[in-house]
């Protein structure tokens, strides 16, 4: 997985070209090998107005379709958001190429800029990258840049949200993640815990797990279960898994209750 970054020279020309068969190649290619496609948000202005430029109407019904020109080929691109500290960038005569490769390297290593033609250091032109073969490449067993790219305007609206507030411990976006989530699971209350480790802990204290008592779990599992149950001085009675499921098997379980079992972890 590549994350690209279109240069605003780049999209003006694809906008302008609504024709160009490439648009709907790139857009293919990434969707192939799961790489993502971006647009530098601080040139949002820039790119209406030079596309403006070129269509017909007076200043306003020319921006106005330039607007609703970028909004639809945006559509399938993530939009970079611009930091605070990029203000600064408009000491330079160059400031907007220094804003899109500044976000380059937010993006990471291995990120690229896809330009028009004449690609500098850590650019690609657009024909250049059609015409390289598209792999996935590693398939990561948990791939949280993905997923995060779906959701990046609702994640990073968020955190804008908690920094503004700066209640970092117990804030109002906690509270709603309680109240939904009690709803999902049909409960009146749900509690909200760092990590799934303490979810565990809690959940056997909950239950009255104590020095001495049994816990009837899988071996198929993250070490944190196991973990939990020595932490309150109890014992993990492990119990083979179903090899269709691959929880704790039903069948087996019968057979691992004592009078010390205080509860079981499937």
């Amino acid at each position: 997985m590549t994350d690209y970054l279109l240069h605003p020279d780049l999209v003006v020309e694809l906008l302008r070209a609504t024709d160009d068969p490439r648009r709907n190649a790139l857009v293919r290619r990434a969707r192939e090998a799961s790489d993502g496609l971006w647009l530098p948000v601080a040139a949002m202005g820039e790119i209406i107005s030079r596309l403006a430029g070129s269509l017909p109407g007076d200043g306003t019904q020319s921006r106005r379709a330039a607007r609703a020109q970028l909004a639809a080929f945006a559509r399938d691109y993530t939009w970079l958001a611009a930091p605070s500290g990029d203000g600064a960038l408009l000491a330079h005569d160059d400031w907007l190429e220094r804003q899109v490769y500044d976000g380059l390297e937010r993006l990471g290593p291995g990120a690229r800029v896809v330009v028009s033609r004449d690609a500098p250091e850590g650019a690609v032109t657009l024909d250049a990258l059609l015409a390289e073969e598209a792999s996935p490449g590693n398939i990561p067993f948990i791939d949280l840049p993905y997923q995060q790219r779906r959701i990046r305007d609702r994640v990073e609206h968020g955190l804008l949200k908690v920094l503004a507030h700066g209640r970092y411990i117990g804030g109002p976006e906690i509270d709603e993640l309680e109240q939904r989530l009690a709803k999902i699971a049909g409960v009146r209350h749900a509690v909200a815990v760092s990590n799934g480790t303490d979810a565990l802990l809690i959940a056997l204290m909950a239950a009255g797990v104590k020095a001495g008592d049994e816990v009837v779990t899988s071996p198929f599992t993250f070490a944190a279960t196991g973990e939990m149950i020595l932490l309150l001085g109890a014992r993990p009675v492990y119990v083979d898994i179903d090899p269709r499921t691959y929880n704790l098997d039903p069948a087996l379980l019968a057979a691992a209750l004592t009078e010390r079992t205080r509860a079981i972890l499937p």
